[in-house]
């Protein structure tokens, strides 16, 4: 297994500053919070979420308190699409 050399930890180590944010937002261990802000985005997807997406992904670091880097670069795209979206359909 590689490992991380500046941090020492492993690709998938626990990321105690992102997980109870992840958490606060209604992705918990024992799946999405009713009434959540993870509720309304689950429902976004139409009852039809893949694999590896934003959704998914959130869904896992809350269930497991961890995150891989593949997991990572998936939310970063993500935000990063959906920021573009929100600044290019501004009016301002």
């Amino acid at each position: 297994m590689k490992t991380n050399m500046s941090y020492g930890r492993s690709p998938s180590a626990s990321a105690p500053s992102f997980v109870p944010v992840v958490r606060s937002l209604g992705f918990k261990s024992a799946g999405i919070a009713a009434g959540s802000w993870a509720a309304g985005h689950l429902s976004s997807y139409g009852g039809v979420v893949s694999a590896g997406s934003p959704c998914a992904v959130l869904q896992s670091v809350g269930a497991t308190g961890t995150c891989s880097p593949a997991g990572v670069t998936s939310l970063v795209v993500a935000t990063t699409a959906g920021l573009g979206g929100a600044v290019g359909n501004s009016k301002g």
